[in-house]
């Protein structure tokens, strides 16, 4: 079960929380995408030189790592593909996720999208004063 959490009394208070926990979680995000940079480039260090030194793997002090080929599915050609999908029902062969910027580009062009509802969300905007 999960910890509670103990909020600032005044609705004030929490509008200061909030921005200071954007501006933290920003911050983080800074440095979560400064270390995802330099994994990428450690993983492709490794990629590339790894096999060319004909080892299955190196080691350093702490880990292992070896490199692991894996075939994955691109598309080359989305209409053979879609129309592959349509004569057989393979609908498994797609994500299930519905274009939030596809739909409103519709619905401002007043065009109805069949089997999909208008929700409303409620989010804050926060601006610093």
């Amino acid at each position: 079960m999960s910890k509670l959490i103990k909020l600032p009394k005044t609705l004030g208070a929490c509008v200061d929380r909030l921005f200071a926990i954007r501006a933290e979680r920003s911050k983080l995000s800074a440095v979560d995408t400064a270390l995802d940079e330099e994994r990428k480039a450690l993983e492709a260090k490794l990629i590339d030189e790894l096999p060319a030194s004909s080892a299955e793997g190196i080691t350093g002090k702490l880990a292992r790592a070896t490199v692991v080929t894996k075939r994955v599915g691109t598309v080359s050609d989305w209409t053979k593909l879609q129309k592959y999908i349509q004569k057989t029902g393979a609908f498994e062969l797609l994500s299930r996720r519905l274009s939030q910027e596809a739909v409103t580009e519709r619905w401002e062009a007043k065009k109805q999208v069949p089997g999909v509802e208008g929700l409303t969300v409620k989010k804050i905007s926060l601006t610093k004063k």
